[in-house]
């Protein structure tokens, strides 16, 4: 989900900025046309470890979650996702989101 404190690799004193965090999925396939699954993950730096505001605008959390569905009937594939990242900053900011909406089609060869 970015690493290095999303994006921000060094911080005070030109030191790494120490960051935790993970991601988890979880697909289900009913039968073996069908695939549905969705996932939850976050990045969450030391905020000691960052750039005093002003310097630059720290991101203090990313979250990210998603959601989707494929279909393959053979020899084809289908699939729709739908993901939300929110990225949160000092309180001049707050958060900003992000939704992002994925259509495939592909073919299995």
């Amino acid at each position: 989900m970015g690493g290095g404190g999303i994006g921000q690799s060094l911080g005070n004193g030109d030191v790494p900025i120490r960051t935790k965090g993970g991601w988890a999925q979880l697909n289900i396939l009913p039968t073996s046309e069908w695939e549905l699954g969705g996932g939850y993950g976050q990045d969450d730096p030391d905020d000691n470890d960052l750039l005093p505001p002003g310097a630059v605008t720290p991101r203090l959390r990313n979250v990210s979650f998603e959601g989707h569905i494929t279909w393959r009937p053979s020899p084809l594939v289908f699939g729709v996702e739908f993901r939300r990242i929110t990225t949160t900053y000092p309180a001049a900011i707050n958060e900003q989101i992000a939704n992002h909406f994925n259509v495939g089609l592909g073919f299995v060869f």
